[in-house]
């Protein structure tokens, strides 16, 4: 029988349809395609002895990829005097006298501890499951994606015990606790009835929808905000945080605040080497040379301190309110320490950058700007090791890890002394809530 010519054309259209539907599908929905397999660990092998030379080898491999990727050697330098890389003969006869598994573990741990950044560090025993949890379900073009990878490794997967059962169990807690009986993140209080508000907000826990505990801080900040939508100021107490996930108060938190959008540049600047590229594909890191770096208008000391790296990015990080906004028109007020780290640096550096918020305290710890820490794992151990993988810089063109956020208002003793009572807060002498008392005229 033959087909003519317009009905030709009609069946190519609807294969095309077809075609073009089953593209679109698997598109959308190839994050789903490629989450890897909830239980897909096999059996744990009995751990192999280790001994001097391998304690030094693993030392050798992980000190090989620092000194090519770490960004903040000639910072660590300024802030606290050590030129690590100068002292490798010494740490390597150090690690040589490790005796066992866990020696070996402390040891290192204590030498990164030369470094001053609470982002590098060999990951604990009984962090690993935590971590592999974290980026299982990361798309294959995310380079956290190989995080999790690593820890399906053998030798990493016997050294932090990573099994079915484990998973399961973490699963289980994770999505199936009592509501009622999970300890307490964030608290919520007057600090003055009906004038002044608290939310104090002691760790940037995950932004998970499914997550009991975060459902928990949704559910009691945002009735919260209701209350106190027309009160004249709002303390957030940020001090001793020292991060998490940034998600907590970029898509959470302050949408719930601010009355208007709010943007804030951010660049960040990264090393050249296979190790990242990934990263700087995913990212979408650009070529850094003379010109472009000229172009930015940073200070000088902060270009000289930029002569190694190879690759930039910048972001405009945005902040919308949301529909529960209550678009607080009074003063806001963060409250930050030495211990604000990470993704709660990250937001004191955007609420300082963008005068959103007056902070008071003391100079915060640093290191917000930019993404997760990369992660290794070392061949003869198994354990992995995190570093900073970036060097984050305001739009300002100040290095975030090595000036760090300096409050708006300093106050020499910063140190948490309220407590929350039946009616209000009991100040009992904590200076940072006595200097928003002064500023707001009611002590």
């Amino acid at each position: 029988m033959k087909i003519n010519k317009k009905r030709k054309i009609i069946i190519f259209t609807i294969v095309i349809l077809l075609i073009s539907s089953v593209v679109t599908f698997c598109l959308i929905n190839s994050y789903k395609f490629s989450s890897k397999p909830i239980f897909d660990f096999p059996p744990l092998k009995e751990n192999e002895k280790l001994d001097s030379d391998d304690y030094v080898y693993d030392f050798n491999y992980a000190w090989d990829v620092l000194e090519d990727y770490y960004p903040y050697f000639d910072v660590n330098r300024e802030l606290f005097g050590v030129d690590f890389l100068a002292n490798k003969n010494d740490y390597q006869d150090y690690i040589a006298q490790a005796k066992t598994d866990e020696d070996f573990y402390k040891r290192f741990n204590q030498i990164l501890k030369d470094l001053h950044n609470y982002h590098v560090n060999l990951i604990g025993v009984n962090e690993g499951i935590y971590q592999y949890l974290t980026y299982r379900d990361a798309h294959r073009v995310d380079f956290r994606s190989d995080f999790a990878d690593l820890y399906e490794n053998n030798i990493v997967q016997n050294r932090y015990g990573i099994t079915n059962e484990l998973i399961r169990d973490k699963l289980s807690e994770y999505h199936g606790q009592d509501f009622e009986i999970l300890s307490t993140n964030a608290n919520c209080q007057d600090l003055i009835p009906g004038k002044i508000a608290l939310i104090s907000i002691p760790n940037m826990i995950g932004y998970d929808l499914q997550s009991i505990e975060f459902k928990k801080d949704k559910e009691k900040i945002e009735s919260y905000l209701q209350l106190v939508e027309n009160y004249g100021a709002l303390v957030i107490d940020i001090r001793g945080n020292g991060g998490g996930d940034s998600q907590y108060w970029e898509e959470f938190l302050l949408p719930l605040i601010v009355n208007e959008e709010v943007r804030n540049l951010e660049y960040t600047f990264i090393k050249d080497g296979p190790l990242f590229k990934k990263v700087r594909r995913y990212e979408g890191y650009k070529r850094l040379n003379a010109n472009t770096l000229g172009g930015f208008n940073f200070p000088e000391k902060t270009i000289n301190y930029l002569k190694d790296f190879s690759f930039y990015t910048n972001h405009e990080r945005v902040v919308n309110p949301n529909n529960e906004s209550v678009k607080f028109g009074g003063k806001i007020y963060l409250l930050v320490d030495e211990k604000v780290f990470s993704s709660a640096e990250m937001l004191a550096s955007f609420m300082k950058e963008t005068n959103i918020a007056t902070l008071i305290g003391t100079t915060t710890g640093g290191d917000g700007i930019g993404t997760d820490p990369f992660q290794i794992s070392l061949p003869k151990s198994g354990f992995v090791m995190r570093f900073p993988k970036q060097m984050g810089v305001t739009g300002k063109g100040s290095i975030n890890d090595l000036e760090k956020t300096k409050p708006d208002i300093t106050v020499i003793d910063s140190s948490v002394k309220y407590s929350f009572g039946e009616n209000q807060i009991n100040i009992n002498a904590d200076k940072c809530l006595e200097k928003v008392l002064e500023l707001e005229k009611t002590k």
